[in-house]
């Protein structure tokens, strides 16, 4: 069975463009994180991270990173491009995913980017 006549097929795309009244676009909130450094550290964590990415919004609430699943503590917003956390200990050898969400339900993760080492050998 077709659509009827004068159907509107709609397409929504979050996160990408906001169409606002009267048909002006604007850009919106896209989140994008593109990388760490460094991207290895010694296994009892405590060393300064930074996040490397677009729409990283001082004026956000509610921000997490997670290394694998240990949560980063005392992350801090250093601009719209970098966010500086102190990585969480983590297992020798491990490579984790490092995720950044905020509260408005934006996320993303990279995969498999960080890695622990044994400060011992």
């Amino acid at each position: 069975m077709g659509r009827p006549s004068g159907s509107l097929r709609v397409l929504l795309l979050v996160g990408v463009v906001a169409v606002g009244l009267g048909g002006a676009c604007e850009e919106s909130k896209t989140l994008t994180v593109t990388g760490v450094e460094p991207s290895r550290l010694p296994s009892m964590g405590g060393d300064v991270v930074k996040i490397l990415g677009t729409g990283f919004q001082a004026s956000t609430q509610g921000m997490s990173v997670y290394f694998g699943k240990n949560l980063a503590v005392s992350c801090a917003i250093a601009s719209n491009t970098e966010i500086h956390c102190q990585a969480p200990a983590g297992e020798v050898g491990a490579k984790v995913d490092v995720e950044v969400s905020f509260d408005d339900a934006r996320k993303r993760v990279l995969r498999g980017v960080f890695e622990y080492y044994d400060p011992t050998k």
